[in-house]
């Protein structure tokens, strides 16, 4: 049930004419805030809301290279003692 069907009901149940008033003003106030969002959503472009592919929220410190970097080393360390530890376990000589 949308917003304006239910203030409808409830008008509909209520008999004073203040509350008549009062709920004729939030149908009033309803429809302009909807014709003003979508007016301006009609008027926003089509980056606005994006970041800029440029920006950054911090400047660039590097950590994340050195994050990268660090993850391709350990990655080649675990490598070689994989290594060592399938060849002493089939006897190879080192």
């Amino acid at each position: 049930m949308t917003l304006a069907n239910r203030l409808h009901s409830i008008s509909e149940a209520m008999t004073t004419s203040d509350e008549q008033k009062w709920l004729e003003a939030w149908r009033y106030a309803g429809r302009e805030l909807e014709r003003i969002r979508k007016e301006k959503l009609q008027k926003l472009d089509d980056d606005a809301g994006a970041p800029h592919p440029t920006t950054r929220s911090q400047p660039y410190s590097g950590l994340i290279d050195f994050q990268q970097w660090m993850m391709r080393w350990r990655v080649l360390l675990l490598m070689e003692q994989l290594e060592k530890k399938e060849s002493s376990d089939s006897g190879e000589p080192q």
